[in-house]
């Protein structure tokens, strides 16, 4: 029996990917460090889709050392811009869909970009970039807070 899920990333695209790596770390004795903690500034956007039923969405997260991390970092900067198709299956109503739009579709997205992430920086000196988790319920709660 095949099961099909009734919310399904139909597509998706990296639109943007910057990763910066911090220098100074190769030549810091180890012991001069950073903990490999990363403070994440994620952006969430819906828009509209052609496609009856399809709706597109963008996730950009922007990763930079922790405050107050001691020692250095081994990346400055990494950042990444994701697009994806959200489709629902008939038997969603237009209600469910708007909420599982904003409860499933950031989290589908991050888990993509943790990935991209780790391919794209797998070979570097001290190993891939673990993207941080991400309480995605109060980034839109802080998102739906500021004026537009």
């Amino acid at each position: 029996m095949t099961m099909r899920s009734s919310t399904q990333l139909r597509n998706f695209r990296l639109a943007d990917l910057h990763v910066e790596f911090n220098d100074e770390w190769l030549w810091t004795p180890e012991e001069g460090h950073c903990p490999e903690e990363y403070d994440v500034s994620p952006k969430f956007e819906v828009f509209s889709s052609p496609h009856e039923g399809d709706v597109l969405i963008r996730l950009s997260l922007v990763c930079a050392p922790a405050a107050g991390a001691a020692g250095a970092c081994r990346f400055r900067t990494v950042a990444a811009t994701v697009w994806g198709i959200l489709g629902f299956t008939d038997e969603v109503e237009r209600e469910e869909r708007e909420r599982r739009v904003f409860l499933n579709g950031p989290v589908m997205l991050h888990g993509l970009l943790r990935g991209i992430l780790a391919s794209a920086t797998g070979s570097c000196a001290g190993g891939p970039f673990v993207l941080p988790t991400v309480n995605y319920v109060e980034v839109l709660r802080r998102q739906a807070a500021q004026p537009q």
